[in-house]
């Protein structure tokens, strides 16, 4: 869902603001008479928007937020320890599924091997986009359907290459299923931690 949306979208604080506004608004100053209640609601909301001492909730919101992350360190890039890596396949494999279309293009594009750990070049001071790949999609133009047949379509071209031995993706084992969800094989990558943590 995150390829698709913003998230600010999909959280209806606003929402939620405004409708507490306009009930402490109906609460505070109508008489409950029911044909007074929404004429008065909307004025007095209309009102308050206008008003100059209205602060805008998100960019409140925001300034919070950067105030409390300038006091964290600053983010580097995500890295997946090799014994994580050795000890958990499933959720390995499952994160490597949902990022499938990064990693198709290959090792050091998106993702490389370093001191025996996978390392996503996620940061902050990393290209958010490459020439290789992938394209991202808008949500006028996909939706969540489309998005989780592409990732499909990738996956199986990463398995196919995987067989071939001739690619790399970061896990130990990548299990293959059928239709029906049962194991149809069990394929070892040819990942460098191999050895490390075995």
């Amino acid at each position: 869902m995150y390829r698709l949306f913003c998230l600010r979208s999909l959280l209806p604080e606003n929402q939620e603001r405004t409708f507490g506004d306009l009930r402490s608004i109906s609460v505070r100053t109508s008489n409950r008479q029911a044909k007074y209640v929404v004429d008065n609601c909307v004025l007095r909301f209309l009102a308050k928007q206008d008003s100059e001492d209205q602060i805008d909730s998100f960019e409140h919101q925001d300034s919070a937020i950067s105030q409390q992350a300038r006091l964290l360190p600053p983010r580097g890039n995500s890295i997946i320890p090799g014994q994580l890596i050795a000890s958990r396949h499933r959720l390995i494999q499952a994160h490597c599924q949902r990022i499938s279309d990064f990693l198709e293009v290959g090792i050091n594009v998106w993702w490389k091997t370093s001191e025996g750990h996978v390392e996503f070049l996620d940061g902050p001071h990393e290209n958010h986009s490459q020439d290789c790949g992938p394209n991202l999609h808008h949500f006028s133009t996909s939706n969540l359907k489309k998005e989780y047949a592409y990732l499909d379509e990738k996956w199986k071209n990463i398995i196919d290459k995987v067989t071939t031995n001739k690619f790399t993706v970061p896990c130990m084992k990548i299990k293959v299923y059928d239709v029906n969800g049962k194991v149809t094989s069990v394929l070892n990558t040819n990942l460098d931690l191999e050895k490390k943590f075995r």
